[in-house]
């Protein structure tokens, strides 16, 4: 029992690796992108909506509770601060503590997060 048991978790992390490489390599390039921010409701309304509608944003997350923010992007090349931070429009520098990396490769920091280093 204990041996199928390990089979079919071995099967399952498998194929959800294989997926998210797969979406990796058709795809282009996907980042994630995660950090704090800093808004009032109604920017953050704003904000949440705007980035919805960005077309290299394949999913986003802005957790009220914690004031963190989770983004997968899709279709690009390369994202860094900057870049992100234009993504928040006027709200930009309301980001802190920013992490971006290759979906599917780079390890997503576990939250609190520490050591941030806003540049």
């Amino acid at each position: 029992m204990k041996i199928f048991i390990i089979f079919i978790c071995a099967t399952l992390s498998s194929l959800a690796y294989g997926q998210t490489n797969s979406a990796v390599k058709s795809n282009g390039s996907a980042f994630f992108a995660q950090g704090m921010f800093s808004l009032e409701s109604d920017e953050l309304l704003e904000t949440e909506k705007s980035l919805k509608e960005n077309p290299n944003v394949k999913l986003v997350r802005l957790d009220v509770y914690s004031n963190r923010f989770f983004i997968l992007t899709e279709n690009i090349q390369a994202l860094n601060q900057q870049e992100l931070r234009s993504w928040f429009g006027p709200y930009g520098k309301s980001i802190s503590c920013l992490q971006i990396g290759i979906h599917g490769l780079d390890e997503v920091a576990s939250f609190p997060f520490i050591n941030c280093n806003d540049n």
